[in-house]
């Protein structure tokens, strides 16, 4: 049995689809056994007081920047033995965007950083880091590594097309309501394919029904 099993995951994001994917995609793919998602720090606190702490809290980093001391002061309390990682969105300039989200996870003392510009499949590894190696300050921990280097992070495009799959919508369809080309469309669909880590739309859908 592999050290990854039977692991609680807490996913804290502010976008339910997203957020949910997340948590899915942990029990599928980094052997978690229970994988939760709330969408605020607030809501974070009310889980961990019923459910306890789990082995990894991931929290979006939208949720630190408005107030950075709630998560020391309204979750960390709740869960000492836990390994906190940050979740980053992907940004144009990514050397930037690495320097913030260090800084941000040193602020807040957290033990990792996630960016979005890798495929959902990183979020196993990055758990599994993260359970694995005891808990480091965030100043000498390096990221998450992206398994190939692809931006593929939920766009805000790609957003859309995955809520009109969810709604059973064919690709004309999508094509039709977001006003774009069908043949757009099917790279939408190809690189959610790819976020996902199924080769079939059926395999996808699969997934998302069960969100």
């Amino acid at each position: 049995m592999s050290e990854a099993a039977f692991l609680r995951a807490l996913v804290v994001h502010p976008e339910p689809l997203v957020g949910r994917a997340m948590a899915q995609f942990l029990r599928l793919q980094a052997g978690v056994e229970v994988a939760d998602f709330v969408r605020t720090l607030a809501e974070a606190a009310q889980h961990l007081r019923q459910a306890g702490a789990p082995a990894v809290v991931l929290v979006h980093e939208q949720l630190l920047t408005p107030n950075a001391d709630a998560l020391a002061r309204d979750v960390r309390p709740l869960a000492l033995g836990s390994r906190f990682l940050l979740l980053v969105d992907s940004t144009l300039n990514q050397a930037s965007g690495n320097c913030q989200a260090r800084r941000l996870a040193r602020q807040v003392q957290l033990d990792g950083v996630v960016f979005g510009d890798q495929p959902l499949a990183a979020l196993a590894q990055a758990v599994g880091a993260a359970v694995k190696r005891p808990t480091q300050d965030a100043r000498t921990n390096a990221s998450v590594p992206p398994e190939d280097g692809r931006p593929e992070s939920f766009t805000p495009r790609q957003h859309q097309v995955l809520e009109l799959l969810l709604q059973g919508h064919s690709n004309k369809l999508i094509a039709r309501q977001l006003n774009i080309t069908e043949s757009t469309v099917k790279e939408y669909v190809s690189a959610l394919l790819k976020k996902f880590d199924v080769k079939r739309r059926a395999e996808l859908m699969a997934h998302l029904q069960q969100l």
